[in-house]
């Protein structure tokens, strides 16, 4: 007889509605998860002042009801309106994406609305009547990534009205209207300055676009996270230098002694207590540790000071100060002192002073202040200032400010400074300043900065938004107001040529080629050439152009011999349109080669009178007068 084992009903059920109810639970936590997530993003949005909130609207002739609606929807708010003051069946276009909802209403009704905010309603109403004196101009100034900038600040540069955007990157300014048509100038650190121009009308609403600003936020940054990073190291240091022992935490009081002689810290005459001691004459073996020294203090390895030192200290490798400097500090190797210094200090490699420097300090490699510094600095390697400086800085290598600077800064390879710079920069390879130089630049090979009440002179390349003086060098270009000019032009000798002049209208400079097609293209006759130039202005639209350059001939492939064009241009520039200039004027040209070389005939369509021929010492040399016209652009 077979016995069978009798199952509960719900131990047959239980294993198949298992994985059901799992599949339900799971389904209710992601439910759960998502709403959580939508409740944030809704609350977060909601935060946003209604007008900053962005919509994307894409109507063409379509009834503004409809269009509300889609902003009340997107932007989750409610107009509220006196339907007089706007007639419902009106037809609007307007096409945006991800733009705010200010922006759509100044689109769509200009300056003739005012809005107000309450609650979660969006009150529009009839903007007060305008001063017939004054346009308001107002928009968004955004970065390249469509991100808003605040703190951006837009100005007038004749009248000097001004205004800054707030978090959300708008902007809003009254202007006369007698100073209209006019450039407001919109500037913010880190990015290169632009103009906005404002027209004759009763409003103005603009997007503006700002671009990085490479080299100002390079050098800003990294002299910025040096900064940060030896605060945040010092306190480390200070940590590690200064260890607390229970008689320097637990005595208050601080305690004078005319003499000290210690072999190592708390090893000496005032043994363990000598956190709390000032000293007027120290003599440290090795190492000493007090809490100060009035006079001298001298060690064979380092002095260690908790506060201040004031008179002389002598350290066959460093002296440390915890407070401020009055006197002298020589190290053999480096001088560190964490509040001001008055005096000297002389470092075989180093000195390193987190507050003020008034003095001078000469250092083997580098000197480093993270405060204001008004005396004169003197460094093998490099000088780095995180504040304003006033002083002579000299270094083989490096000069480099964070802050405002002046007087004098020579640098056997490069000054950089990122503040603005009153006096004289020289430099064997480059100046670089992010911010207004007041002076000269003088490098072997670059000056770059921002803005130039003064002059820069380098052995290749300048660079600079704007210049009030002159620029010298191989190449400037100065991208404010400059002089840059591509030119396609026609003369006695070729029949296409073309130039580049860049730089100022007081000087510029020019480079240039030309090419005749007679033939082959191994006897192809062509030109190459560099020059200098002048154009004082006449009037509102016509230039004089004084330039002088010399150009290599060649035949074909020759380069073998020297083939010299040497002109002087007296000419023209008339401005008839924008972007677009006509030139022409008349040349005297001498011509030199060497006898032994091989030249085509020179002249083209136009056979000049040659006013003089000269044969001298393997040499011969032409002259005559000649002509150009031209086409310029930009």
């Amino acid at each position: 007889m077979s016995c069978h084992s009798l199952q509960h009903p719900t131990e047959t059920i239980m294993p198949q509605i298992a994985p059901i109810f799992s599949l339900l639970l799971f389904m209710l936590r992601k439910s759960l998860i998502l709403f959580c997530a939508s409740a944030i993003s809704v609350c977060l949005g909601a935060q946003l002042p209604i007008l900053e909130r962005q919509v994307s609207i894409h109507a063409s002739g379509t009834r503004l009801t409809e269009v509300f609606a889609q902003m009340e929807g997107q932007a989750q708010f409610s107009f509220s309106y006196n339907s007089k003051l706007i007639p419902e069946e009106k037809l609007v276009t307007v096409d945006v994406q991800n733009r705010p909802v200010r922006e759509v209403l100044k689109k769509m009704f200009g300056e003739s609305l005012s809005y107000k905010q309450r609650g979660r309603f969006l009150i529009l109403a009839k903007a007060p009547k305008e001063e017939d004196k004054k346009v308001l101009v107002s928009g968004y100034v955004e970065s390249a990534k469509g991100e808003p900038i605040p703190n951006t600040t837009v100005y007038d540069p004749n009248t000097l009205v001004s205004t800054n955007t707030n978090e959300y990157g708008y902007f809003e300014m009254k202007i006369e209207r007698k100073e209209i048509p006019l450039e407001l100038s919109v500037s913010k650190s880190a990015f290169r300055d632009t103009l906005m121009p404002v027209n004759p009308q009763s409003s103005s609403f603009q997007n503006i676009t700002l671009e990085e600003s490479p080299f100002d936020s390079l050098f800003r940054n990294s002299l910025t996270n040096i900064a940060e990073g030896a605060k945040s190291g010092w306190y480390q240091f200070v940590d590690f230098v200064f260890p607390s022992n229970p008689e320097t935490a637990n005595v208050s009081d601080t305690l004078y002694r005319t003499f000290q002689c210690s072999l190592f810290p708390y090893v000496g005459t005032n043994r363990k207590m000598s956190g709390r001691v000032v000293n007027e004459y120290s003599l440290n073996i090795f190492a000493g540790y007090s809490m100060g020294n009035e006079k001298l203090e001298v060690a064979g390895f380092a002095n260690i000071n908790r506060a201040n030192v004031r008179g002389a200290q002598i350290a066959g490798f460093s002296n440390i100060v915890g407070g401020n400097l009055e006197g002298c500090q020589i190290g053999g190797f480096a001088n560190i002192v964490g509040g001001d210094v008055r005096g000297c200090q002389i470092g075989g490699f180093s000195n390193t002073v987190r507050g003020d420097v008034e003095g001078v300090q000469i250092a083997g490699f580098t000197n480093v202040t993270n405060g204001p510094v008004g005396g004169v600095q003197i460094a093998g390697f490099s000088n780095v200032n995180m504040d304003t400086t006033k002083s002579i800085m000299i270094a083989g290598f490096s000069n480099h400010t964070l802050g405002k600077a002046s007087g004098i800064s020579i640098a056997g390879f490069s000054n950089v400074h990122v503040g603005s710079f009153d006096g004289v920069q020289l430099a064997g390879f480059a100046n670089v300043n992010t911010g207004k130089i007041s002076g000269t630049q003088i490098a072997g090979f670059a000056n770059i900065a921002q803005t130039v009440h003064g002059s820069q002179i380098s052995g290749f390349f300048n660079y600079a938004d704007s210049i009030s003086g002159i620029p010298i060098g191989f190449l400037s270009f100065v991208r404010k107001n400059g002089y840059h000019k591509f030119e396609i032009a026609y003369n006695e000798i070729y029949p296409f040529s073309i130039a580049f002049r860049t730089g100022v209208p007081a000087f510029y400079n020019i480079l240039q080629a030309g090419m005749r097609f007679d033939g082959p293209s191994d006897t192809t006759r062509w030109s190459f050439g560099y020059g200098v130039g002048s154009a004082p202005k006449l009037s509102r639209t016509l230039r004089l152009n004084i330039d002088l350059t010399a150009n290599q001939m060649t035949y074909g492939n020759d380069f073998d011999y020297l083939n010299l064009l040497n002109k002087l241009d007296l000419g023209f520039e008339w401005q008839f349109t924008k972007g677009v200039a006509l030139a022409f004027g008349a040349s005297v040209n001498l011509l030199i080669r060497e006898n032994q070389g091989i030249y085509p005939y020179l002249y083209g369509d136009y056979n000049p009178q040659i006013l003089e021929t000269w044969n001298r010492n393997g040499y011969n040399a032409q002259a005559w007068i000649g002509w150009k016209v031209a086409i310029r652009l930009f």
